[in-house]
């Protein structure tokens, strides 16, 4: 089926320290065929591995995961995991704005696994 469903980023914030990098936002999905809608919040560091995030709002067995994996000093690379029944990812060069900026929203569109 055609998917032109788009995962919307709220609030995301990111930004590195001394001691590395580290990122927050929600997510939100709208229903689209098997997928089903969610919400979660997502926090973490740079760590290079996917880190669940908490679920909000979903059905039992929605997960939702998130990687920052930084590849400048002024780009964020944002990956998102969503795993239901399909595997979803998707990816956003998001700034590193936690200090310099307010906070922003984006859309990622999804690519299936």
């Amino acid at each position: 089926g055609k998917r032109n469903c788009k995962t919307q980023v709220h609030d995301w914030k990111a930004g590195c320290a001394r001691a590395g990098c580290s990122y927050n936002f929600n997510v939100t999905g709208k229903r689209d065929g098997e997928k089903p809608a969610f919400e979660a919040y997502c926090s973490s560091d740079d760590s290079g591995y996917f880190t669940p995030c908490e679920m909000l709002k979903g059905p039992a067995g929605t997960e939702i995961a998130a990687e920052l994996a930084p590849y400048d000093f002024t780009t964020a690379n944002a990956h998102l995991l969503h795993n239901v029944t399909y595997n979803y990812i998707g990816h956003y060069n998001a700034t590193f704005n936690h200090f310099a900026a307010p906070p922003y929203d984006f859309k990622v569109k999804p690519e299936q696994l």
